[in-house]
């Protein structure tokens, strides 16, 4: 059971990224941001993840419960990607971009780290749950490049 749960999280994960990582330059773009604004977007995404991620880590360790920190950035990233549709321009998108990056990624390492002690625990190999992240990327990314061709922007969130 514990498997298929984190299978699940992976897929659910990677299946989300699957879809926004190669697709989010043309909705910044449908936004008017130039290609300028987007490689300084994803500059300061990757900063704020590297000083970032750390912190959420301490938070996790401090609370002794990774699963809860998990869901509260889940929650938190969930309603800052709502805010997407409400921004345009470099500044608004940046702010946005910044919570929603942080949390989203931020859990990531948490779930990693429920992975492997799970897979300590329970026996079962690390690989094989992972692989359903893999896989769900590979997946979503095909489908929503043929279910986005030809449509709005807008409809990659």
């Amino acid at each position: 059971m514990v498997q298929t749960r984190l299978a699940l999280y992976y897929a659910a994960f990677f299946g989300a990224n699957g879809v926004f990582l190669p697709f989010w330059p043309v909705w910044l773009t449908s936004r008017g941001l130039s290609a300028t604004d987007i490689g300084i977007l994803f500059a300061c995404i990757s900063i704020a993840r590297i000083l970032v991620t750390p912190m959420i880590a301490q938070i996790a360790d401090r609370r002794g419960s990774r699963k809860g920190v998990i869901v509260a950035l889940a929650a938190i990233s969930s309603v800052a990607y709502c805010f997407y549709y409400l921004s345009y321009g470099l500044v608004p998108i940046l702010i946005v971009a910044l919570i929603a990056a942080t949390t989203w990624s931020g859990g990531q390492p948490l779930g990693e780290s429920l992975t492997v002690a799970a897979a300590r625990e329970g026996g079962f190999e690390y690989g094989r749950v992972r692989l359903w992240g893999s896989i769900a990327f590979i997946v979503v990314a095909a489908a929503a490049g043929k279910l986005l061709d030809g449509r709005d922007a807008d409809v990659i969130f």
